[in-house]
């Protein structure tokens, strides 16, 4: 009988460990191929608690958005659908969300291009500049890479938030997102929140409608395309129009959380799609202004990062991209890490101990 060392064994232990790993992993290929084909719910959600610490994206909850076309994500290879909402997981999975055109049918010829919850969490938030903007621009590819979804710091700093592939990537031919063109987040995992939409070109003058479930119900409009020409102080901009990103924060009356109506304590942060200039020379507006609206004054640009969102502002130099045009608006927080609280009470706690030294 032949007797084995323990070097020896510990040699044949991690051999057939290898093997059997690699054995596993093999069998495992074409379940690990399908599995950005599913829609995964996020299990360990963080909140929106309004500070500037940025979350994992896989861990935001209730992301929504639109592809530079209206998709449906149920077919092989995705198909264009007008008004059809994509759900997105941060890993690469993506189902369909709601599709408007479900709930009146004269939708079906209209391509979504910006949405907003009805009361966006962190819209206070980010217009205090306590919490980072996330921002989208025409043709994506941000900050010299995939990025598909960008944030600016409270300090100005700009950081990926999500790529591409996180967004949308199926393995299959047209599986991947082309260029993002609406976000929504901090729904629910199981309900689609997004309340407002905008519409491409701001078809029947209507700048953003609004999708009810109470009477009279369906998708009716919220705001006029003239309700924002006024706001910027200039009716004539009217026709020229088109709102591409946007947040909203409708407070409601009384016991209805919500309205449908843009009344008192209501606010809108939003921007438009570049307006060249009728007579030649640089555009009226570059499409990388975001303006904050509250009702009944005029819309101001939004002061985030340490500068004024206006068209002064180089969009392309600091986050890196091909446009100017800012094409989706959203904001991020979350509860910061138990480890780093940790670290923040530790270094509190040196600084006390050094302090009584120095006293002492």
């Amino acid at each position: 009988m032949t007797t084995l060392t323990i070097k020896e064994i510990a040699t044949i232990k991690r051999t057939t460990f290898r093997s059997c790993a690699v054995t596993c992993l093999v069998a495992l290929c074409p379940l690990l191929a399908l599995a950005d084909e599913q829609y995964t719910p996020v299990v360990n959600p963080v909140s929106p608690l309004g500070v500037d610490v940025v979350p994992e994206v896989a861990r935001v909850p209730g992301k929504h958005f639109t592809d530079s076309r209206d998709m449906n994500y149920q077919t092989t290879p995705h198909s264009v659908s007008p008004t059809q909402i994509g759900q997105w997981d941060g890993t690469g999975g993506a189902q369909n969300g709601l599709h408007l055109a479900s709930f009146n049918g004269e939708m079906d010829v209209y391509e979504i291009d910006a949405m907003a919850q009805i009361r966006d969490p962190l819209l206070n938030a980010v217009v205090a500049n306590r919490t980072s903007l996330v921002v989208s621009t025409s043709f994506d590819q941000m900050l010299g890479n995939d990025t598909s979804l960008a944030v600016e710091r409270t300090n100005g700093a700009a950081e990926t938030f999500a790529v591409r592939s996180q967004i949308v990537s199926h393995n299959h031919p047209g599986g991947l997102l082309r260029d993002i063109d609406s976000v929504d987040l901090w729904g629910r995992e199981d309900v689609n929140r997004a309340g407002f939409y905008s519409f491409q070109g701001d078809p029947n003058n209507t700048a953003i409608y609004t999708h009810q479930i109470l009477a009279p119900g369906g998708v009716q409009p919220y705001v006029s395309s003239l309700q924002v020409a006024l706001a910027l102080g200039n009716p004539d901009l009217e026709p020229l129009l088109d709102i591409d990103a946007l947040m909203v924060r409708d407070i409601g009356t009384g016991f209805n959380p919500f309205d449908g109506t843009f009344g008192a304590g209501d606010s809108i942060l939003f921007s438009i799609a570049p307006i060249p200039n009728p007579n030649g020379g640089p555009n009226v507006f570059d499409g990388g202004e975001v303006w904050h609206w509250r009702f009944g004054q005029q819309a101001e640009f939004l002061k985030h990062g340490g500068h004024l969102w206006d068209t002064a502002f180089d969009v392309q130099g600091t986050f890196g991209t091909q446009s100017e045009n800012i094409d989706a608006l959203e904001a991020v927080s979350a509860v910061p890490e138990p480890t780093s609280l940790l670290l923040g009470a530790t270094g509190l706690a040196c600084l006390w101990c050094g302090r009584r030294r120095r006293i002492a």
